[in-house]
């Protein structure tokens, strides 16, 4: 980038269009002794690494938080079976690499990998054992990641008893408890809304005779998919027929959401596109089919 040339884009800038943890990943995607590049392409894979560490955050959070819920006495030991041994070990080996990597002059962009094949590792774990997770081993992959998060600076440097991002910006809802505005009822208000809109409708159903299974299961995914997200709870369907309960950031959810459906539509754009040209050469070929054949 140049400035003589016009084609640079300050920081502040930047801020208006991608968040602060999505320009620090760019910048740990890049050595710091090497030409560092801010364009498009660079900026999805940001993104992209930003989300994986998200729901990677999300689930183990979930799992963690079903665990206490369900607890039952502990013998206070740890009884890893060989899928857990193996995934300690991977923890082992991309903490020597990171190690490495930071000592080879900073080596961001290899650290950066250690991780990010430390956490897929983790996901193929948690998808093959879906109901039989041992939390222990995922919480031990979790903290170290949300430690290097915190040392590269995408986490707040703060409470290290949470997994995850935590929040660069002030939390408004904590904000406005500690100055004694707002209520219990005011925080559980939101939820109960949904609950109750959800049993108004299920009674609705039941009386006008329509309360089918299709109904039903319609009305669900209603509140999993449309009402509960923009709360900041998402509700992920498990095979034993329950639902793991996540806590995520609505924002981010939107901003998915808008990304999915500009994808779709412009799917359906190149689809009708397609269509048009196709058609344009059925035409086409019906006006040579016309010619006289001594012309």
């Amino acid at each position: 980038m140049s400035k003589s040339l016009k084609n640079f884009i300050s920081i502040k800038e930047a801020l208006k269009v991608h968040s602060a943890r999505q320009l620090r990943l760019l910048f740990l995607m890049q050595r710091w002794d090497a030409p560092s590049d801010y364009k498009d392409e660079s900026m999805k894979e940001s993104k992209a690494i930003e989300a994986k560490f998200s729901n990677f955050f999300t689930n183990v959070n979930a799992k963690l938080r079903d665990a206490r819920h369900k607890e039952s006495e502990s013998d206070g030991q740890r009884h890893f079976k060989d899928a857990e041994l193996a995934l300690i070990e991977g923890l082992k080996r991309a903490q020597r690499l990171v190690h490495d990597a930071l000592s080879d002059s900073f080596n961001t962009p290899r650290a950066l990998d250690a991780l990010k094949d430390l956490v897929s590792a983790t996901n193929e774990y948690m998808g093959q054992r879906r109901d039989d997770v041992d939390v222990q081993a995922i919480g031990m992959v979790a903290r170290y990641v949300t430690r290097m998060c915190r040392m590269f600076g995408l986490a707040p440097d703060t409470d290290y008893r949470t997994i995850g991002w935590g929040s660069l910006d002030v939390d408004k809802a904590g904000a406005d408890a500690a100055d004694g505005v707002g209520s219990k009822e005011d925080s559980i208000l939101p939820y109960l809304r949904v609950l109750s809109n959800f049993r108004d409708q299920v009674r609705r159903a039941a009386i006008s005779g329509e309360c089918d299974k299709r109904t039903l299961l319609d009305l669900c995914d209603t509140v999993r998919n449309e009402l509960l997200p923009p709360l900041d709870v998402m509700l992920d369907d498990q095979e034993d027929g329950t639902a793991l309960i996540k806590f995520i950031d609505s924002k981010e959810w939107q901003r998915q959401k808008e990304e999915k459906e500009a994808k779709r539509r412009e799917k359906e754009q190149q689809k009708l596109e397609r269509a048009k040209a196709a058609e344009k050469k059925r035409l086409e070929r019906l006006e040579k089919g016309k010619v006289a054949p001594e012309e």
